[in-house]
């Protein structure tokens, strides 16, 4: 099986004709197609999909320096289109091996094994058969992203401390009015933990690590994963309405490409880069993470106004920069930058004609 999917995945790469002017694929591209040829073992298709994502990550970084930082990007050349393509690459190749992973996951190891077993999904929430197809292959983008990150130490790392905390996930269909990306939510009080008293004015001294360090941890509690179903042009329709016939006005796969296709993140000197989706769902699980070992920070004040302008609050900041399981860990693995702030952008917003146009591209990234 692995070895079909690599055929499938390098078929799908080579059709997509890579946009001559993102540049020459040169030796990365060179490389990620002699590993899927070589894969035979399933690890073999988890290291060239990492490799593969990292390409992709790439090139669409590179795409998206040729933005002019400060104009309108209404007002710029359109580069939307090249940058869905090529996150179409990523998403079509990760598609594929998704539709395997439960049964894949039962070849890895325990620690791998028990933390699958314990995300579920809430069938309830799937109000259809289409919503179900939807949840279910979620499902499988979730699972599979833990399998990526596994090959790594911090993916070991994340993955062992899950199983060890007993993280409960439960998966569910959310109707958004708006873009939105996957969400941990908490599902249970014990999941917040409690800021240490802090000397003298909490926003100068320490640095903002420190005050976001020093907690005490609530009991833990489960999480749930919101899956998000939304429309951009249904903006004056409440999410009931698109709860009640949201499949009928779009397919599982255009639902799924709005939320599994990545998105534009930004450093520190608010230079835009990729963030793939297996990122993002990495992003969500840390937030599990720190909800089953009560160290969720979401609830202590800690940071500055200016800080929460770059962070909203210390747990993003903890599940972006300060863990030592974080995003920007996982973000490492593949060769992009660090992340700076919780501001972000859907790749749709590229579109000339979305309202996310009518702002520079610097203007995203909230800080």
């Amino acid at each position: 099986m692995p070895h079909k999917l690599a055929l499938n995945i390098l078929d799908v790469l080579k059709k997509a004709n890579l946009p001559k002017h993102v540049g020459e694929p040169g030796a990365w591209y060179q490389r990620v197609i002699l590993a899927l040829s070589k894969v035979s073992q399933v690890n073999d298709l988890l290291d060239a999909l990492a490799d593969l994502e990292g390409m992709i990550s790439a090139y669409i970084t590179l795409e998206l320096s040729r933005y002019q930082p400060t104009i309108k990007i209404a007002n710029q050349q359109d580069r939307s289109a090249t940058i869905q393509a090529l996150a179409s690459i990523l998403f079509k190749a990760y598609r594929l091996v998704a539709a395997k992973a439960r049964s894949m996951v039962l070849t890895g190891d325990q620690d791998l094994k028990t933390v699958a077993a314990r995300i579920t999904l809430k069938k309830e929430s799937a109000g259809n058969k289409s919503a179900l197809q939807f949840l279910e292959e979620v499902d499988g983008f979730v699972i599979i992203s833990l399998m990526v990150a596994n090959r790594s130490p911090t993916g070991q790392r994340l993955v062992q401390r899950l199983a060890a905390a007993n993280a409960t996930v439960s998966l569910r269909v959310v109707y958004k009015e708006s873009p939105s990306s996957l969400l941990a939510f908490t599902a249970g009080g014990g999941a917040y933990c409690q800021a240490a008293p802090v000397q003298g004015n909490p926003f100068e001294d320490p640095a903002l690590h420190a005050r976001a360090k020093s907690i005490a941890k609530g009991a833990g509690g489960p999480s749930e994963l919101g899956a998000p179903v939304w429309f951009e042009e249904e903006e004056n329709r409440s999410a009931g309405m698109l709860e009640a016939d949201s499949f009928k006005h779009q397919s599982v796969d255009v639902a799924l490409g709005k939320i599994l296709m990545g998105s534009i993140s930004f450093t520190r000197d608010k230079v835009p880069f990729f963030t793939p989706p297996r990122i993002e769902l990495l992003h969500e699980l840390i937030h599990v993470l720190h909800n089953a070992r009560g160290s969720n920070r979401e609830a202590i004040r800690v940071l500055s106004n200016v800080e929460e302008d770059a962070w909203h609050n210390a747990e993003e900041y903890w599940t972006i920069a300060g863990g030592n399981i974080s995003e920007n860990a996982f973000n490492a693995t593949i060769g992009a930058p660090d992340r700076y702030g919780h501001g972000g952008l859907v790749l749709r917003g590229l579109e000339l004609s979305s309202p996310f146009a009518q702002y520079s591209i610097q203007q995203h990234a909230g800080f």
